[in-house]
């Protein structure tokens, strides 16, 4: 999606399925950089409105591919969710920029301007074209915010101008795979003989699905699986000391 030009997202599911993850991932593929604004106690409309004025040049006048990463807890303003509306609906938020402001700024589109011919009626035009088509904008969203459905149909644009992509969590294959391709891979097969490993993994989902009605996430699922392995290597670490000090006769 990222690959073609003025594609925006909208990623919904809950925290801790990797929805950033996967998307930093992608940009690093498609060489887009991911920018997101720094959302510290405070965080007002006017904070959002100054960081986008550093955003967006970059990717109208500089040219530089962008993905704007935008979470719940960044838009906890509804005025904000408005300026992101007015973002992917028109390539510009009203007001962001004053008259005297836009004449330096964007001065150096005027040559490439010209070379496009008579497709753009004004070099502002010109300006917001290329921000639809460089600035990307991700939204990672939570359908179990109260707020979710109504911000959706108060701001078309989310779903008219984005692709959405409904993320509710992992599948079991990739729940099963996950301690084999991260765990176990760093532990000898001498210390975890194969057959042991099957109903191991079993037993490790089957504590996370416990969990799961609790707010158990694949994230915290990740975490469990790492623990369990630092746990196994110093214990088995402190075992092979034992035992061998009980062979030397101390």
């Amino acid at each position: 999606i990222l690959s073609r030009p003025g594609s925006n997202l909208l990623l919904v599911g809950p925290s801790g399925v990797g929805r950033r993850s996967l998307l930093s991932l992608a940009c690093y593929m498609h060489g887009i950089e991911v920018v997101s604004p720094a959302a510290v106690r405070g965080y007002s409309l006017k904070s959002f409105r100054a960081e986008m004025k550093s955003f967006i040049p970059r990717a109208g006048v500089q040219g530089t591919p962008l993905c704007l990463l935008l979470e719940d807890h960044q838009l906890r303003d509804d005025s904000i969710i408005e300026c992101v509306n007015s973002l992917l609906a028109a390539g510009d938020i009203p007001g962001l920029f004053e008259l005297q402001e836009l004449e330096p700024l964007l001065a150096p589109l005027k040559e490439e301007m010209g070379q496009c011919g008579f497709r753009y009626r004004t070099l502002f035009d010109f300006f917001t074209a290329r921000v639809r088509s460089l600035l990307h904008v991700a939204l990672l969203m939570n359908p179990s915010n109260p707020t979710f459905v109504h911000r959706c149909e108060s701001n078309p644009a989310l779903y008219t101008r984005c692709s959405m992509i409904w993320q509710a969590g992992w599948s079991q294959a990739a729940m099963e795979s996950l301690p084999r391709e991260t765990v176990f891979r760093e532990i000898d097969e001498a210390q975890l003989p194969e057959p042991q490993r099957g109903p191991l993994v079993q037993s490790m989902l089957a504590i996370h699905r416990m969990h799961e009605p609790r707010g158990g996430t694949p994230r915290q699922y990740t975490a469990f699986c790492d623990m369990w392995r630092q746990v196994f290597v110093a214990e088995r670490a402190q075992q092979t000391d034992r035992i061998g000090k009980l062979r030397g006769g101390l």
